[in-house]
């Protein structure tokens, strides 16, 4: 099966078909661009996803529920703003009010191609990660992330640095200080761009090196907890290739080699290191809907915010780790603009583990409204 599955992925390159998923659902660009007066915004964000996971290092869970978000957008000069609001989260079932709000507070500053911000960052899937170093239900969960960021974003290049600080700590709080760091960099390199007759449009091809680092921490600091240090790295290094046809991503293909390293002082995960690779194949025939293949190998593999069903150990149950792990997803992806401020996503993500011949499904509904006034 393996044999046959590594020939697909080698027929597929051969062609010159090409990975992180196409998130647009998740990223609000639109309240992160430059506005040239005050304003006022809103999204509200519905959301279903059932992992029906048995047998997954990621235990089967029902997300079910919605975001709401408000912001006040202040024009301080022609290139710095502030971005004062809250995020709402309200899980479906949970009865005594929002089960979490979290306030938003956000100075940026913006240079040619250059942003940065301090205070609430453009977090979450805005990063670009691959998901065995993100997970996508962290959308969900923890989308706030405060701290500082620089994000220089042109035509054929993205760079994404940033700190979040997760807990902090002092002598009289029982909890370990946290805090994550990570860096994206991705240059686009064009490798052919054909015009053709009028009733053809355009055809262009592109190769994109990419590396993507996260760096997690968590110490006493000072603080009352006796949980040992603990120092994470994750880090992958990949190639994307592109096949557009009037400026419409047609084919993505895709590889990543990742790398795991435990560097605390005294070591207390269940693997001191582990490595991985990652394929992914999408066809899109057109805007509306994604059709990809991703193949994942990994042995001894942990992450910190990293998808748990690529990981060896589950995160909630340490018990009965699996050193190696073989996964294949078949993905069908559906999102489209209902209109300029409505837009739906619907997801089947089903996987087959390949050392346990076991099939599991997965599958998500996404709803996003967002609006701009004043």
């Amino acid at each position: 099966m393996k044999q046959i599955l590594f020939s697909l992925f080698g027929f597929l390159f051969s062609l010159h078909l090409v990975g992180q998923l196409e998130n647009q659902i998740f990223q609000d660009s639109s309240f992160y661009s430059i506005h040239k007066k005050n304003r006022l915004g809103l999204e509200f964000s519905p959301f279903f996803r059932n992992n029906e996971y048995f047998e997954a290092s990621q235990d089967g869970q029902t997300y079910i529920g919605y975001q709401l978000q408000g912001l006040a957008f202040v024009k301080i000069s022609e290139k710095a703003e502030l971005h004062l609001g809250a995020l709402a989260t309200q899980n479906y079932g949970s009865h005594n009010g929002f089960s979490k709000v979290n306030p938003i507070a956000s100075l940026q500053y913006h240079h040619k191609s250059a942003t940065f911000i301090a205070g609430t960052l453009k977090g979450a899937s805005h990063h670009q990660l691959i998901e065995p170093l993100y997970q996508i239900e962290r959308n969900y969960t923890d989308r706030n992330e405060n701290g500082f960021q620089y994000i220089n974003q042109g035509e054929n290049y993205f760079m994404d640095a940033w700190i979040d600080w997760e807990e902090n700590t002092n002598r009289d709080i029982a909890r370990l200080e946290s805090f994550t760091v990570g860096l994206n960099l991705n240059h686009r390199y064009q490798l052919s761009n054909k015009t053709l007759p009028a009733d053809q449009g355009s055809r262009t091809s592109n190769l994109s090196p990419n590396i993507q680092l996260l760096y997690k921490h968590s110490g006493p600091s000072n603080g009352a907890s006796s949980l040992p240090l603990r120092t994470v790295v994750n880090s992958a290094i990949g190639m994307e290739y592109r096949f557009t046809v009037n400026n419409l991503l047609k084919w993505k293909v895709s590889s990543y080699l990742l790398d795991y390293r435990d560097l605390s002082i005294s070591p207390s995960l269940s693997f001191l290191d582990g490595f991985g690779h990652y394929h992914n194949v999408q066809f899109s025939p057109n805007k509306k809907w994604d059709f990809m293949l991703n193949y994942w190998e990994g042995t001894e593999w942990q992450s910190s915010i990293g998808g748990a069903i690529y990981q060896a150990v589950n995160p909630f149950d340490r018990r009965f780790p699996t050193r190696k792990k073989s996964l294949l997803f078949a993905r069908v992806h559906y999102h489209q603009m209902l209109n300029e401020k409505l837009m739906i996503d619907i997801r089947f993500d089903p996987y087959y583990d390949l050392n346990l011949n076991v099939l599991e499904p997965s599958y998500s509904l996404h709803l996003r409204y967002i609006g701009l006034f004043l």
